[in-house]
């Protein structure tokens, strides 16, 4: 327990520039399509920005965490990171941030046709779509 304690200070000793455990976790799959996107924030950072794909979703930021509000799409690949923001006096100095992956969750199945039959018994009825 103590190596890892100790692996863990170093870890943000070295990233002090730099948002680290990401979550969803880099390269993670079937993630949900309403999930949340967290992280620790960098010891020196006082605002982040957030990017999806590139793209710059918000800016200083000063929480850890991003609420993409249902922009995912089910099965597709995502990458995002999070850039920390740090102001001395008039300046501001922007540290990009490392590039995490996801994959979003296939799409939910359709809930089978449930039907009663006599005698207290209950089938389940598997439905398919023609294509």
């Amino acid at each position: 327990m103590l190596v890892v304690v100790n692996l863990l200070v170093t870890q943000f000793c070295f990233a002090g520039f730099k948002a680290t455990i990401p979550s969803p976790e880099d390269k993670m799959e079937d993630v949900k399509i309403g999930e949340n996107l967290s992280w620790i924030n960098a010891l020196s950072a006082e605002f982040v920005d957030v990017y999806l794909n590139d793209d710059k979703v918000v800016s200083h930021l000063d929480v850890d965490s991003y609420d993409p509000s249902g922009n995912f799409d089910y099965s597709t690949a995502y990458s995002w990171r999070v850039d920390t923001v740090v102001e001395r006096g008039s300046m501001e100095k922007i540290y990009t941030g490392d590039t995490w992956l996801f994959t979003t969750q296939s799409q939910v199945p359709e809930p089978p046709t449930v039907a009663l039959l006599g005698f207290g018994c209950l089938v389940l009825v598997k439905t398919r779509k023609r294509r």
